[in-house]
């Protein structure tokens, strides 16, 4: 049996009594089980002198399932009959793209075209003029940095016909099993092209011009964004079913990424796409090292477990860039295993065929030939996370002052992570109540952009006994970004909106009024670090925390405060029936941009107190970790991701400080008969005992990245 064929019927069952009738089981096609791939990415001089056989043998010994080859788009790398579709000045007589087809078929390897649909050449722009687009002078849009090249308008017969025929034929003429699109469409809204094409179709449809600047305040702006996505998902749907034609199998990939930072809509993408790459292939400046693990909830909230991918550079590709020199290896393994352990699966890249460093090669194949030895381990079923942090992408898309503004995430997103409190990702646009009562606790992270109908579903939630944990704005302005008289959720917060946003507001403080268990470690003081904005809220009965207003923070003579009174309350923490902790601060994103210890701690003990501190897994001792727990086709699977190390917020890191023991709970879901458990780093089985519905067990140490395995009791 081939690889190929394992891997399609790997999830059949089969009967174990004679004569017992056999349920059906659909195959699942090869992209649902694909978990390493490959991508020799080719330059045009490589055409006439790239060793197909080498790199053949370097991604089979990495235990690739498929390689992603340069086949066309800008440049064809095989003898192209397509119009316009200029051939590699250096191909000569060769077919390098067919010269990797036949050796993959060899090994059973799938093969996917790397396309580029964005760039053309003059040639293609005199003879076709419509294909391109234009600035709103009318002038073609010349590449950045190669000037030969013009940006192509993706609604136009380039992408209609050009795209299409080129898919057509790489699949008829190589059997093709999968199309991938360099830069398209990318994570952003996109650029508004001012070509005769678009001008007449935009005003056909709406009657109207083009706007004139990519203004988020300007309805026309964002009518245009909304008649973009359009044109995305239509042109998803062609390429897919071109792809598509005579093999159901075959599929089409589009380019993603951009984590939390990603302003396309990708949950209306992942509503239509069978798998969902994220071309996130470096951090840049003072990223935190988790932002390849937030990529994949990202996929996970949107993907719901279905095929997912990462692309990590082997090259540098961060502030400075090196496309021709390795990426520091500890950095590298960071990334794939942040890739692997978020749910996504590893693909890596290489930038020319000729590589003068090859010290990305040994790091890279260490890490794939692991992952092929555990890989069943990575087929997942579910996260076991039963805490959601809504990723509030239409805010940070629309909201009137915080657009482009990820603070507020990311300040819960760190809260949680330093708390060790396994959490998925939920998108705002799938605040149902089917997908809200898979958690225990719901985190809105000022969510302020909240249709009715998210509103009704939180309610409901709240309603039959969940937590929820908001700030600042949450719900105070509908879907479309118009602001409310009151917040759409002020019966679950049990709070009233008094005024407008206060802020900013510098030495500013929190005076605790009583003692609560979200202020637990934060003993032997009664002023807390005041959040920069708040909504002021009414009064209410026995607050917690109330606001001191700002005084003067120099020269010394004059910081004191002006009186002993306070400008009212700044958290409400009820039980009615699910708990409910609502901040009118913006703690999270305070604590985002300054670190202060006990703002994270106050986050994360909303969390605790909202769950009854009943997490899905707990993991004691020191280091920082992002943890991940999966239930998986043999068992369940705990992720330890260690992010302990001097580069935690500017890369690349240079090592990994490894940690002593930690001590690890498992809630055991219903009906889970544990039988082994053992670290996948080095294959040792650990002992454990069973406490009620609890696996309490010890890693002794871990390094970079440490998997607990538990298998099912036979």
């Amino acid at each position: 049996m081939t690889r190929r064929d394992f891997n399609a019927s790997v999830l059949l069952a089969t009967a174990a009594i004679p004569g017992a009738a056999v349920p059906t089981v659909a195959k699942p096609y090869w992209y649902e089980r694909i978990r390493r791939v490959g991508q020799p990415n080719l330059n045009e001089k490589d055409a006439a002198s790239v060793d197909v056989e080498k790199w053949i043998r370097y991604w089979s010994s990495l235990k690739a399932d498929g390689l992603v080859v340069s086949a066309g788009g800008i440049l064809a790398f095989y003898p192209t009959l397509v119009p316009h579709h200029q051939r590699s000045r250096y191909l000569g007589s060769r077919d390098v793209y067919g010269e990797f087809a036949v050796a993959m078929r060899k090994l059973d390897m799938r093969l996917i075209a790397r396309l580029d649909p964005n760039w053309g050449f003059r040639e293609a722009l005199e003879a076709e003029p419509d294909w391109f687009a234009r600035d709103r002078s009318g002038q073609p849009v010349q590449h950045h940095a190669t000037s030969e090249l013009y940006l192509t308008c993706m609604f136009g017969r380039y992408f209609d016909e050009h795209m299409t025929s080129i898919i057509g034929e790489l699949r008829d003429g190589y059997d093709t099993d999968g199309f991938y699109t360099n830069g398209w469409p990318g994570t952003g809204l996109g650029d508004i092209c001012y070509c005769d094409v678009c001008r007449t179709k935009y005003r056909r449809r709406f009657s109207a011009e083009l706007p004139e600047q990519p203004a988020r305040s300007d309805s026309n702006y964002r009518r245009w964004t909304g008649w973009r996505m359009e044109r995305v998902l239509e042109i998803w749907n062609l390429w897919q079913s071109t792809a598509a034609q005579g093999r159901p199998d075959r599929v089409y990939v589009g380019n993603l990424g951009g984590s939390i930072r990603a302003e396309i809509n990708v949950a209306k993408i992942a509503g239509l796409c069978k798998w969902m790459n994220a071309d996130h292939q470096d951090r840049l400046g003072a990223t935190p090292m988790w932002d390849c693990a937030q990529q994949g909830r990202v996929c996970y909230s949107v993907m719901r477990g279905r095929t997912a991918t990462n692309v990590t550079s082997a090259y540098n590709l961060s502030d400075a860039v090196w496309r021709h020199t390795s990426k520091a290896s500890v950095e590298m393994r960071m990334w794939l295993a942040q890739t692997a352990a978020s749910g996504m699966a590893p693909w890596e890249t290489w930038l020319g065929g000729d590589p003068k460093d090859t010290r990305w090669q040994r790091p890279s194949r260490e890490f794939f030939d692991w992952l092929a030895a555990n890989e069943r381990h990575y087929f997942n079923k579910r996260s076991l996370s039963n805490v959601g942090l809504v990723w509030p992408q239409r805010t940070q898309v629309w909201h009137s002052t915080l657009a482009h503004n990820t603070d507020a995430l990311q300040g819960y997103y760190y809260a949680l992570l330093e708390a060790r409190i396994p959490f998925d990702l939920v998108h705002d646009q799938d605040l149902t109540t089917d997908r809200l009562a898979a958690y225990k606790v719901i985190v809105l992270p000022n969510v302020a952009l909240l249709p009715d109908e998210a509103c009704a579903a939180i309610r409901d939630y709240q309603g039959a006994g969940g937590s929820l944990v908001a700030t600042l704005e949450t719900s105070l302005y509908d879907g479309e970004g118009e602001r409310r008289k009151e917040f759409a959720l002020a019966s679950v917060f049990g709070a009233s909106v008094k005024g407008p946003l206060e802020g900013p507001l510098e030495n500013s403080y929190l005076r605790v009024e009583r003692r609560h268990p979200i202020l637990n470690g934060l003993e032997n003081t009664t002023f807390l670090p005041g959040p920069i904005f708040r909504v002021p809220i009414h009064d209410i009965a026995d607050p917690i925390l109330t606001r001191i207003p700002p005084y003067p923070a120099y020269p010394v003579e004059f910081v004191f405060p002006k009186s002993d009174g306070t400008v009212g309350p700044s958290v409400v923490a009820r039980e009615a029936p699910g708990r409910v902790v609502y901040f009118s601060d913006d703690i999270d994103r305070t604590f985002w941009r300054s670190w202060n210890p006990d703002l994270g701690l106050l986050l994360a003990n909303a969390v605790r107190w909202a769950a009854r501190d009943a997490f899905s897994a707990k993991v004691t001792g020191a280091g920082l970790f992002d943890v991940f727990y999966w239930e998986t086709e043999p068992g369940l699977a705990l992720h330890l991701v260690n992010y302990t190390t001097p580069a935690l917020m500017k890369g690349p890191a240079r090592a990994i400080s490894a940690v002593g023991p930690q001590e690890v709970r498992l809630q055991i879901p219903e009906g889970f008969a544990p039988g082994k458990a053992m670290t996948l780093s080095n294959g040792k089985e650990l002992p454990f005992r069973r406490v009620d519905s609890e696996l309490v067990l010890t890693v002794p140490a871990v390094g970079e990245y440490e998997v607990v395995a538990v298998t099912r009791a036979s």
